[in-house]
């Protein structure tokens, strides 16, 4: 049976499902021209809670033992979470990043938002570049099956020129797609690529959205 979560339970989990989440990020200044409830800097539309509401929705999760709330860099262990007034002061504070309290899912909280949510992890793409000032730049792209894999690069070819002879894939035993789940199996390619001149380029959508939606409730 899958977990009752209302709205802001699992936006909240929704946005820590792949990294763990400043307090500060939260909330957002509006950005004119923006729809006023987005949030720019998660990417996402907003939760629509007050701080307050927040604040008690981040504590119910911690006390189920789905999150927990900690300093990422500092060497303290996770910080107390039964101070509604401290985690509303956190989520204002406009500190130096390291000194920010975060929060992450555990193991449980994960699991949780999976049955929610039911992400289909074969079509997760892990995709990352090298620096943009190199000629041609690296280009690595992860996924758990091969197939996946070799559709993902097609789909790169349409919006980049890619080096043929330096495509490289290969299997690996031990990716982590997300912290909260245990490392599996995948493949993996990794290719260089140079940018194409955008004046006379046919438009196509960026191969990072360019298929079905990973998680149905994202």
């Amino acid at each position: 049976m899958s977990p009752r979560l209302n709205r802001g339970e699992y936006w909240l989990l929704l946005q820590a499902a792949l990294h763990n989440i400043p307090l500060p990020t939260l909330f957002h200044i509006n950005v004119p021209g923006w729809d006023p409830g987005f949030n720019p800097t998660l990417n996402s539309m907003s939760h629509g809670m007050s701080p307050e509401e927040t604040a008690r929705t981040l504590q119910r999760l911690s006390r189920r033992g789905w999150l927990n709330l900690a300093y990422p860099f500092r060497q303290s262990g996770t910080a107390a979470c039964d101070d509604i007034n401290t985690l509303v002061a956190e989520m204002r504070h406009g500190k130096n990043w390291k000194d920010q309290l975060s929060y992450h899912l555990t193991p449980e909280g994960g699991a949780a938002w999976e049955q929610f949510a039911c992400p289909d992890w074969d079509c997760y793409v892990d995709d990352t570049t090298s620096d943009s000032d190199a000629n041609p730049m690296e280009r690595c792209v992860i996924m758990t099956t091969r197939k996946e894999l070799e559709r993902q690069v097609g789909r790169i070819r349409h919006e980049v020129d890619v080096v043929d002879s330096s495509i490289e894939i290969d299997e690996m035993a031990d990716w982590e797609m997300t912290y909260w789940k245990p490392p599996r199996m995948a493949w993996r390619c990794g290719l260089l690529y140079r940018e194409r001149p955008f004046e006379g380029r046919p438009i196509f959508p960026r191969a990072s959205n360019w298929w079905h939606s990973w998680c149905a409730w994202r």
